[in-house]
């Protein structure tokens, strides 16, 4: 049976709005330790395939207020390369 994935995102830990690192910080610093690590989409690759995932769709996040900012531009970037990478775009009306 082939494993997809179909609701994953890539958190660039770098652009994580500013109370959100602070929780990881808090509540698990492990979050950011392994954020940093999965900034290579090689290594997510790697690990998604260790773990029997064939496909991921790999979800934009437009939303700087509460969490986070990747746009649909660095989520492309993100999957080029990984073809088991599917990206899945954002669209935020207030952006």
């Amino acid at each position: 049976m082939e494993i997809i994935d179909f609701h994953t995102h890539f958190v660039p830990a770098s652009e994580l709005n500013p109370h959100m690192t602070k929780f990881f910080e808090y509540a698990n610093p492990e979050f950011l330790t392994k954020a940093r690590e999965l900034e290579d989409s090689r290594v997510t690759a790697e690990l998604f395939k260790s773990q029997g995932i064939k496909y991921a769709v790999v979800l934009a996040e437009e939303s700087p207020a509460t969490t986070y900012n990747l746009s649909n531009e660095d989520l492309f970037e993100y999957c080029r390369g990984q073809d088991m990478f599917i990206p899945f775009t954002s669209v935020n009306p207030n952006s």
